[in-house]
């Protein structure tokens, strides 16, 4: 993929700055070529989106390949001028002596979280001995789905279950997944024909303690949600699925559209790259420090400075120091300079990245956790080479002087009562500062019976009477349809009582994404006297 990989993608990548620099240096070859000599002279020419099918050749870089995927949608978006280019691509395929390639699909998950981007999962038509497999027909009609939903705006089906978060219940864990919402089946798929619904054991699933000691799994469903328990882990902390280069047996989960479930894990360990150094660990938990020690430098040389974190790094102007490992892979890289060349000063206030550097040095800095009401703004004072002033986590090219930065903080709530000014201001005009009757939170202006804060909270309009969190139901023969308006990025609950009296509400969907559209459920109410239905929004 660095091959593909524009220099101004690498840039907006962070995480990527060891590896730049180690490229710069000469110390990393085989990066850009064939974006050079392939992909930069179309760029003048119309594009309507890219499809993506690599990763093999990645197979043993771990879960850093979701950073060099980050780089290429970012450098091509901005090199074509395209902010949003939507870009599908296809997750790694099951194979055989592929033992390290469940990392990779995982960075392949985690890249979902760049905006306009898809994953075509494909665990399901992949050869134990063919590292290309022969079914492109799944392949290309997955991929086609994302392009139909998301660009053409059909109303069609586009992704299998994809891993929401998991929940500890009595000795089992409950899976919980997005793309669930019409519900959940166990499916074989053979060939190009369509994937068949079978009554038989979901495989696949393993579960594990504390020790991270993984044992298969009895795998359940329960409504949209998956029960995985063993009766030799009784006390389960972690859950994974499909997680190995060619999961063996063909029972596999799906959503009742026939879209297979991304592999995925819960036990959050990933890879540190110590580049010029030692500390390599392909399997670290996030929150473990770990020492690592520069090699020591070449005659006339001295050591510079870590490359490839922010606040992860405890001192990255010691030789030895320690990381603690956050929640994605890390790629560092110790730097040399000549002994009798300068070096410069960076004061970071309000984050990290401090220290010398000589000019040249890519720097990673942070911004400070925000106070309670608050969120990041920028970066002011010398940023002539600061690559991103609005984002966060950043770096900069160290000039050859002395430079300071601040990060500077925005006050989201002003009043203290729980709704953004930007929201009030958005809908009661002015700056979001004062409230008046109509503004205020526990003011109902449309009159819907949902106060101003409700709305906010819900992400319902507080001067529309139609949009609103309510339930609607309609009732024929035995059947009952419930329906409701979810709103983008919001999700919600559907729960249900027999009797109002009865002390616990039973979930019968646990996770339903809103998409601005009315979403339906019907129910067979057949057997039961009476029955009450709640929707309710949850926390992401």
């Amino acid at each position: 993929i660095e091959r593909f990989l524009s220099p101004s993608g690498v840039a907006a990548v962070p995480e990527l700055s060891g590896m730049s620099q180690q490229q710069e240096s000469g110390a990393l070859g085989g990066f850009y070529d064939i974006y050079n000599a392939m992909i930069a002279p179309v760029i003048p020419y119309a594009i309507r989106g890219v499809i993506w099918y690599q990763g093999e050749a990645n197979g043993n870089g771990g879960n850093i390949y979701q950073f060099q995927m980050q780089a290429l949608l970012r450098g091509w978006r901005k090199e074509w001028n395209i902010e949003n280019l939507p870009f599908y691509y296809v997750q790694l395929a099951n194979y055989g002596v592929a033992a390290n390639w469940p990392d990779v699909r995982e960075a392949q998950l985690r890249a979902l979280s760049e905006p306009n981007s898809g994953m075509a999962v494909v665990i399901d038509v992949g050869e134990t001995d063919n590292i290309h497999p022969a079914n492109k027909m799944d392949i290309g009609r997955r991929l086609a789905q994302w392009a139909l939903a998301k660009d053409l705006q059909y109303d069609v089906p586009y992704s299998g279950p994809l891993f929401h978060r998991a929940t500890i219940e009595d000795g089992r864990i409950r899976v919980i997944f997005d793309f669930a919402d019409q519900g959940l089946m166990i499916g074989q798929k053979n060939s190009t024909n369509a994937v068949v619904q079978i009554e038989a054991p979901l495989e696949n699933f393993e579960i594990a303690g504390t020790n991270r000691v993984f044992v298969p799994a009895i795998a359940v469903l329960d409504q949209n949600t998956v029960l995985v328990s063993s009766q030799s882990v009784l006390s389960p902390m972690y859950v994974r699925y499909c997680y190995s280069g060619d999961p063996a047996g063909g029972n596999k989960l799906y959503n009742t559209e026939g879209f297979p479930a991304s592999p995925f894990r819960t036990d959050e360990s990933y890879r540190l790259d110590v580049k010029s150094g030692s500390g390599t660990t392909t399997t670290v938990m996030t929150g473990a420090r770990v020492a690592i020690t520069a090699t020591a430098a070449s005659a006339g040389y001295v050591f510079d400075r870590w490359i490839g974190a922010g606040s992860a790094i405890a001192n990255p102007n010691a030789a030895t120091t320690t990381i603690t490992m956050p929640s994605h892979a890390l790629y560092v890289s110790a730097t040399y300079r000549v002994e009798s060349d300068s070096t410069f000063q960076l004061t970071v206030n309000n984050g990290t990245g401090d220290g010398a550097a000589q000019a040249g040095a890519i720097i990673n800095v942070e911004a400070a956790a925000p106070l309670p009401g608050q969120q990041f703004g920028y970066w002011t004072g010398d940023t002539q080479t600061v690559e991103n002033v609005r984002a966060a986590c950043t770096t900069l090219r160290m000039p050859a002087q002395n430079i300071q930065i601040t990060s500077v903080y925005q006050v989201i709530d002003s009043v203290g009562d729980g709704i953004s000014g930007a929201w009030r201001a958005m809908y009661f005009g002015g700056d979001g500062s004062i409230t008046n009757s109509h503004s205020a939170a526990n003011a109902d202006d449309d009159m819907d019976g949902m106060s101003n804060l409700q709305e906010y909270l819900t992400g319902t309009s507080p001067v529309d009477a139609g949009s609103v969190l309510a339930i609607f139901g309609q009732v024929k023969n035995s059947n009952i349809t419930l329906n409701f308006k979810g709103v983008s990025n919001h999700r919600y609950q559907i729960q249900s009582k027999e009797y109002l009296q009865e002390p616990a509400w039973k979930t019968l969907y646990y996770n339903i994404a809103g998409n601005n559209s009315v979403i339906h459920f019907e129910f067979d109410t057949s057997s039961v006297s009476s029955r009450f239905y709640r929707v309710q929004m949850i926390a992401d």
